[in-house]
Parts: C-alpha cells; sequence; structure tokens
C-alpha cells in the first residue's frame, strides 16, 4: 500500500473533477485506489494579503523581462490573481487550502508497483501531478484515517489554494451533466457519463438557441448531429445553408434539398398562400402577410437599380393586392380553391398565384410615371428580363410540398453574391416564416441559420430574424443561430435581441483574446472560460438557461460519415463515393 498526495497542474478545475480522475480505474483489476480530501477553510484577508505579494513580485519580474513572451506570460497570470482578489475581496467565493490522498493498494509488491506508475501516467494526463510524502508513508496514512490523529496541517506544503467553486468541483456524489433522463443522447460529459438532451424541453420559456466556436471548433458536425437525432424525437427542421455543407446530407437522407439558382429547377414563389390560424383558432389566408413580404421582396429588388422611391414603396401594396383580387382571393380560406370547369370532380383546385411577370405588366400599365419608371427595375427579375439568374423568384413554385417537409434544406450558395443572394435572403426568410413556421402552429419546429452573421448585418433580414426570435415562440419554432464569434450577436440591436431571447447556448472553442468579453457577456464562470479556451473540436459548453454542462459531441462511424468536414478524414472520402453513387441512381432512374 502506498499514499500520494494530489497537486492540481495549471491549477484549474472542472464540475466532477474527481470523478474524471477515478474514471476507469474501478475495474482495472490492477489494484485499488482510495480518495481522501482535506478542506480547510482559511481567512479571506490573509489570502489577499498573500495575493497582493504574490502579485508584487510578478509585476516586478514582468518589469525587468526583456522578453516580450514572458511578459505577455506574466500580465495572463497577474490578471487571474487580481480577478481571484477581486472575487475574494467581493465574497463571490471563499478561500480554501484542499489536501488530496490518494492511497494505493495491491495483491503484491510488483503489482502495487506497476499499478502506480499506471497511475501516475493517467493522473497526469488527466491534470494531477502524483507526489509521494517524502517518506512518511504511514503518518500520510494515519492522516486518512479519521481516528489516526494526525491533522490536515502537517502536510500543508502538499496543500491546494482553492475557492468555493474548486472544492465543489471535487464533491462526488452528483451527477453532472445535463439535467435530462429524456431525450437525445448527444455525447459525453467529461466523467465519461452520457450526455441526455431533451430537444424539446417544455419547462424553458422558448425553444431559440445560438451556437458559437471558431472555426475548427465542429460547429457543424455538432448541429447536424442535434438536427438529425431531434428530427428522431418529432422535430422538425428548415435549414437556411449559406455555404452548401448540408448537400451530402440531404442527398444521403433523402431530405428535400433547394439549391437556389440559374440551373436549379426548384422555384419559391413569394406569392405563394397558405391557411393560417388565429389566436382563437379560426383559419384565415396570409394575404397581409404575404403582400408586406412581396412588397419587400420588390423593393429589395428596386433598390439594385435605385427605382425604389417613396411613392413607388407606397403604391406597390395596392399593386400586389390587385392581383389577388384578380382572381377572388380574399382571407377566406375558401376562396384560395376553385373548381375546374366542365369537370365533375369533389375535390376543389387551388388557384394559380400571382408572379412577379404578372406584377411587372400592372407596374407597366399603371399611370403614374414614377411606377411605369420601377417597373423596368423590376424588369431584370422576370422571365421577361435577360438576365435569367436574376429571374429565379418568377413563376410557380415547383416543389408545393416543401411547405410541409418534417425536414428541409434551402441553398443559397448558388446564387450571385452582390446583387441575388441578398434578395434571396429577404425571399426565403420570408417564406419560411408565412408558409414554413406560421402555417402548422401545433408542429414542433426548429428553424437553422447557418452563417448568421450574414442575415443580422443585412439591412433586411436582420430585422426579420430579429422579429424571428420575437414572434415564432408563439408559432411553436425555435430559431437556431450559428455563427464563428459572439460579437455578431452585439454588433446591432437585431443579434442582441436573438442573444437575449436565446435560452439555448452551445459555446464552442474561443480564442484568448476574446475570451473576458464572451465571459462577461454569457456570463461564464472562470472553469467555463477555461474549459472554452482550451476545448477541442466537438468539445462545447452547453447552457440551458441557468443550467451549464460541458458535453463532448459523440456520433456512431455512420453519423460521423454524414457530418464530417475533415478531407482528410477516410470516411468523408467514402461519403463523397456514396453522394456520387446514389446521384448516379437518381439519374438512371429518372
Amino acid at each position: 500500500m502506498r499514499t500520494f498526495f494530489g497537486r492540481i497542474r495549471g491549477g484549474a478545475t472542472r464540475f466532477g473533477y474527481l470523478r474524471q480522475l477515478l474514471r476507469g480505474f474501478e475495474s482495472a483489476g490492477g489494484g485499488d485506489i482510495d480518495a481522501v480530501m482535506h478542506f480547510i477553510p482559511v481567512s479571506p484577508e490573509g489570502e489577499i494579503r498573500a495575493l497582493e505579494r504574490k502579485i508584487a513580485d510578478l509585476v516586478a519580474e514582468r518589469d525587468r523581462t526583456p522578453s516580450p513572451a514572458r511578459r505577455d506570460t506574466l500580465d495572463v497570470e497577474i490578471r487571474g490573481l487580481r480577478e481571484r482578489q477581486l472575487r475574494l475581496r467581493t465574497n463571490v467565493e471563499r478561500p480554501f487550502l484542499g489536501l488530496f490522498q490518494f492511497i494505493l493498494g495491491a495483491e503484491t509488491e510488483e503489482r502495487l508497483h506497476r499499478f502506480g506508475r499506471t497511475v501516475a501516467k493517467e493522473f497526469h494526463a488527466r491534470g494531477m501531478e502524483l507526489i509521494p510524502p517524502n517518506g512518511e508513508h504511514l503518518k500520510a496514512f494515519r492522516l486518512a484515517v479519521p481516528t489516526g490523529g494526525i491533522e490536515p496541517e502537517a502536510f500543508q506544503p502538499f496543500s491546494e489554494a482553492l475557492e468555493t467553486t474548486n472544492a465543489a468541483d471535487f464533491y462526488p456524489f452528483v451527477r453532472y451533466g445535463l439535467p435530462y433522463t429524456e431525450g437525445i443522447v448527444v455525447g459525453r460529459d467529461p466523467t465519461g457519463d452520457v450526455a441526455v438532451w431533451h430537444p424539446w424541453d417544455p419547462a424553458l420559456p422558448n425553444q431559440h438557441m445560438i451556437v458559437i466556436g471558431r472555426s475548427g471548433a465542429g460547429k457543424s458536425y455538432a448541429t447536424m448531429l442535434l438536427l438529425v437525432r431531434s428530427s428522431l424525437w418529432g422535430i422538425e427542421h428548415a435549414v437556411l445553408d449559406w455555404k452548401g455543407e448540408y448537400f451530402d446530407l440531404a442527398v444521403l437522407l433523402d431530405i428535400p434539398y433547394i439549391a437556389l439558382g440559374e440551373r436549379s429547377p426548384d422555384r419559391i414563389n413569394p406569392f405563394d398562400l397558405d391557411i393560417l390560424k388565429n389566436p382563437t383558432g379560426k383559419s384565415y389566408v396570409s394575404l397581409h402577410e404575404t403582400i408586406n413580404a412581396v412588397r419587400s421582396l420588390v423593393v429589395r429588388m428596386l433598390r439594385v437599380y435605385d427605382y425604389a422611391n417613396r411613392d413607388v414603396q407606397l403604391i406597390l401594396p395596392e399593386l400586389i393586392a390587385s392581383l389577388y383580387e384578380k382572381r377572388g382571393i380574399t382571407r377566406d380560406p375558401d376562396s384560395l380553391y376553385t373548381y375546374p370547369p366542365g369537370k365533375i370532380t369533389a375535390r376543389p383546385v387551388r388557384k394559380e398565384m400571382p408572379t412577379l411577370s404578372e406584377l411587372y405588366e400592372a407596374m407597366r400599365r399603371h399611370p403614374s410615371p414614377d411606377v411605369q419608371k420601377a417597373a423596368e427595375g423590376l424588369k431584370p427579375f422576370t422571365r421577361l428580363g435577360h438576365t435569367p439568374a436574376f429571374a429565379i423568384f418568377d413563376g410557380p413554385s415547383t416543389r408545393e410540398d416543401l411547405a410541409r417537409a418534417p425536414l428541409l434544406v434551402i441553398a443559397l450558395d448558388g446564387l450571385e453574391q452582390d446583387v441575388m443572394r441578398p434578395i434571396a435572403l429577404t425571399a426565403v426568410t420570408q417564406w419560411l416564416a408565412n408558409r414554413w413556421a406560421k402555417a402548422r402552429p401545433g408542429v414542433k419546429k426548429r428553424l437553422y441559420v447557418e452563417e448568421a452573421q450574414n442575415l443580422f448585418l443585412d439591412p433586411d433580414a436582420g430585422p426579420w430574424l430579429e422579429s424571428a426570435y420575437r414572434e415564432l415562440r408563439a408559432y411553436n419554432t425555435g430559431v437556431v443561430s450559428i455563427t464563428q464569434g459572439l460579437e455578431v450577436f452585439l454588433r446591432n440591436e437585431h443579434g442582441r435581441a436573438a442573444l437575449r431571447n436565446s435560452t439555448i447556448k452551445v459555446i464552442g472553442k474561443q480564442q484568448g483574446v476574446d475570451i473576458e468579453h464572451v465571459g462577461d457577456v454569457l456570463q461564464l464562470s472562470q472553469g467555463e472560460k477555461d474549459y472554452v479556451l482550451s476545448a477541442r473540436t466537438g468539445q462545447f459548453l452547453f447552457r440551458i438557461d441557468e443550467i451549464a454542462a460541458f458535453v463532448n459531441f459523440e456520433a456512431s462511424p455512420t453519423e460521423h460519415m454524414l457530418y464530417t468536414s475533415d478531407p482528410n478524414d477516410p470516411l468523408y472520402a467514402e461519403r463523397k463515393r456514396q453522394v456520387e453513387a446514389k446521384l448516379r441512381q437518381k439519374g438512371a432512374t429518372g
């Protein structure tokens, strides 16, 4: 039997730290480990004075150090000590001395030596050094026994300066991680336990989410995992795909994938209407909502050529409404349908919707010279113009089933960047709100927005996304914004509103220059800041309202093949091969 004291490497702890250290040794077979912890309260005043002396020594060393790299390291250490000093002064934390003992036992001396080397190596990798008690093994063993008569102060040189939070991190009799017993498995927590997330916790005020993390943090991987597994739980999803990252996933899982562009056969008609329900449950046609949405889209188009003057903007709603009036369409749901002449049928047929070409003709015939002139600004975006790449929103929708699809992807990467992507943002976001989110308030849904910074900074899509975070909760829809940095949400009120209204925050790898700001805005503890600074790909801090947990996202081999974006991963190449094979098969069959 041998006794060791433990010293934390780097001084950082995490909740469940003791379980993380001991994980895997419960049934190792080489020996046994007993852990004993001693926590000794110390005077805050004395600890503050000790910190002042240490800070002064480090400041003096920094001032005489010629190396810039060493000065930067000392600055970080000084800042950490000053933050600790502030926490003690304001009673946010209380100081302790922590003494950690690990008693190793085995059946033979040879096994004990072998087991001791294994434990020391594993503990080192897990953040703790094992130190022998300077030949005082018997005295150290007596310290571990309540009746041994030895006080912890006898081994004070082996103790650690801790705060209340550090002490709590070692508390062994709690379950770490997310608080759910039902839901979807998303990975494991640092102790190795399975992490379960409820994809639609009814106790939360809303289901909105943000996902942030620097490049390489695994954001797309994590969001794809959440999306696919939540779909199996019954949540429906729509994805606004900025870079075409979801194409392979859509092909292999037979997900409707709308790649907007000149060569795409798919079209979305912004004039499409749907039947909605008001708060009392009465059905009505989304006429006013769609007129406003089409007006916003047309104004966006007219701005390209500076035709969107005030008088034109005032006249547009009347012109758009007249196209519906010609068809006899009102807010009455029955007005959306007609019976084909000359046919005996019990099933009504949905009326054809107006198009941008029709609106262009109506503007061209309008008595106002300004409106006639503006018609020429709209013409390039219709089939009557000479720019097919701009006419992708003119004509009937090709996929009437899209609004009812349990999972769909709309990709914008094939669009011309300067003109058509901003216009498509206006068209697609309005379509998603009116035809997908609001049309079925009884269905639980989430809208995933990749590269969300492009929407927050857009003059039309930014206000829409802000309103989506406020309003779509009433239609059983959560919004998920995915982007690299927190600063995206702080640049304007649209992003700040999304941040305030997001109950769920998934935070991946952060940079050192950003961490203090991120920590202040999101109210992260020091341990949480340390975690996201050192996080590897796939490791995230999961914040759900006031609950926080560290999660290492884990996928099955098949899922990993679907989600990985690493071109050096053999499963990435295998996915590409399967996608090509499936596309060839689809081409051969029709």
